[in-house]
């Protein structure tokens, strides 16, 4: 489902999001407004739609007048304070690895509640932004068919753990399988956590990241990153060494 899809389902379905203001912990309310599914393509999308958030919040902090400036500013925002627990920063062994969670502090929140009066010009940005992905993906395909069939088949797989994030963090064998059919360094995970529980969470926190990190690339600063992978339209491929997740 495209970006665009899953805020018109948000929408309708008058669910409110909120998340903090660094920490990236991304909660929707009500429950019982979600489905599987739409919770499935919230998680797909959830650093883009905290992007969106966290632009507004700052902008919102500037602007003098009450007028839409940015893609951003189609959203009300109400603000409140909840405590959240999220992972924030890099396992050092793997620098796009989050670590685990930290629980002693709370964090500002940004609430949002999409108004269907401004679904058109919510549909508008989230249209540029999949059109732009889908066009420096497009690209890459024309320029390096071979390596982008290799991204596409790890990305199909990355994708199907990160839907299965609770699975991951509740069954020990599925996330055995996870990080063998990942390629996951088990010593990356070890090192970081101290429980099998907090080895489990950080395993799904970093398919998440992996997966919202290719997408934040490709979407808005117009490149491809994945592994060893890096190109970009302006200053072609750089095959870095082989990277491990």
């Amino acid at each position: 489902m495209h970006l665009r899809d899953v805020l018109f389902e948000i929408a309708e379905r008058g669910i409110t999001l909120s998340c903090g203001l660094s920490e990236d912990r991304l909660n929707a309310k009500p429950t019982s407004a979600l489905t599987p599914e739409l919770i499935a393509e919230i998680k797909e999308h959830k650093m883009e739609i905290i992007e969106i958030m966290r632009e507004d919040e700052k902008r919102r902090r500037k602007r003098s007048e009450q007028i839409i400036q940015s893609e951003a500013e189609v959203f009300e925002l109400a603000r409140e304070r909840f405590g959240v627990v999220r992972s924030n920063g890099s396992d050092q062994s793997d620098p796009r690895l989050p670590r685990p969670p930290r629980r002693e502090r709370q964090e500002k929140m940004i609430e949002v509640r999409f108004s269907e009066e401004e679904w058109h010009l919510v549909e508008q940005i989230a249209q540029s932004r999949d059109l732009h992905r889908l066009s420096v993906e497009a690209q890459f395909a024309k320029q390096h068919p071979e390596l982008w069939e290799e991204i596409r088949a790890e990305l199909q797989k990355f994708n199907y753990y990160n839907t299965n994030g609770q699975r991951i963090l509740e069954d020990p064998e599925f996330c055995e399988q996870a990080m063998e059919d990942l390629g996951l360094i088990r010593e990356s995970f070890e090192e970081a956590t101290d429980t099998p529980e907090e080895f489990r969470s950080l395993v799904a926190q970093g398919i998440e990241f992996v997966i919202s990190e290719y997408y934040k690339a490709a979407g808005k600063w117009g490149s491809i990153e994945w592994g060893r992978i890096s190109w970009r339209p302006d200053t072609g491929l750089d095959l870095r060494k082989e990277t491990n997740y």
